[in-house]
């Protein structure tokens, strides 16, 4: 009696270690799967996923504490004339680097995101010891860094436009980047026009 009893316990604990070890391992996976849905493969900065995750996030928080953003819209300059010239592997080689670019310039406490393509947006808290401009020519310094110590055959260039958040606003954290976005294209156009 004693035996069977004994025999029971093990085999109702064992079978309870068992779903224990499941339960955290599903736990785990879903971990695993929420850090792959939010991050970018190629740049492992995050996605347009990871940026309404965490990124909207950030911004319920500073507007709560009335806090300010500045949020960078950054393209690319030239990508296709890099996969053109040097192949995909290069284009490939140019995205990375840029992403490093944006999370290196775009301050310690920014969150960068691959937003698509070779546009990328970062979003931090808006310092007024530090104007938008110096952060924007930190970004443009970091590419250049890169490009040197890569030794890159092509300059790492952007576009950058930026705005900055009103926590007391009823605007978007999308509409902000678009807003962004407008001005990283108005700053593209006189660049272009600046070169013919």
């Amino acid at each position: 009696m004693d035996k069977q009893l004994w025999s029971t316990v093990m085999s109702e604990v064992n079978v309870a270690m068992i779903n224990l070890f499941n339960k955290w391992r599903l736990e785990q996976i879903n971990q695993e799967l929420t850090a792959i849905s939010i991050k970018d493969p190629l740049t492992q900065i995050y996605n347009r996923e990871g940026m309404r995750q965490i990124a909207a996030k950030a911004f319920d928080k500073a507007a709560g504490q009335g806090r300010a953003l500045l949020i960078m819209f950054a393209d690319m300059d030239r990508l296709k004339y890099i996969n053109d010239t040097y192949g995909h592997e290069f284009g490939d080689k140019a995205i990375r680097n840029a992403a490093r670019a944006v999370a290196g310039g775009g301050g310690i406490s920014s969150i960068p995101v691959r937003y698509g393509g070779d546009e990328f947006v970062s979003i931090s808290i808006y310092d007024e010891d530090e104007t938008p401009e110096e952060r924007k020519a930190a970004i443009l310094e970091k590419a250049r860094e890169i490009a040197a110590q890569e030794k890159l055959p092509f300059e790492l260039e952007f576009s950058i436009g930026y705005v900055i958040t009103d926590p007391d606003g009823d605007k978007t954290l999308e509409e902000y980047v678009r807003e962004a976005d407008h001005s990283m294209y108005q700053e593209k156009m006189q660049r272009r026009i600046s070169r013919q």
